[in-house]
């Protein structure tokens, strides 16, 4: 089995990791230096104003 190591958790590294998964059944890690678990960074915006529970800036479940 091959070994795919992303750098980054951001919007580009989560995406290109669903993408790998939904082809192939490589072993995929990510590297990142910023929180575990993946949220919309320009969401943030609305939770700061109040609009919208930080919950709501999370597209997937924690496991993913």
């Amino acid at each position: 089995m091959k070994n795919i190591v992303i750098i980054g958790n951001g919007i580009a590294g989560i995406t290109a990791a669903r993408h790998i998964r939904k082809k192939s059944d490589y072993h995929i890690t990510i590297v990142s230096s910023e929180t575990k678990y993946f949220f919309s960074r320009t969401a943030l915006m609305y939770v700061f104003m109040g609009h919208m529970k930080f919950e709501h800036t999370q597209p997937y479940e924690n496991w993913f």
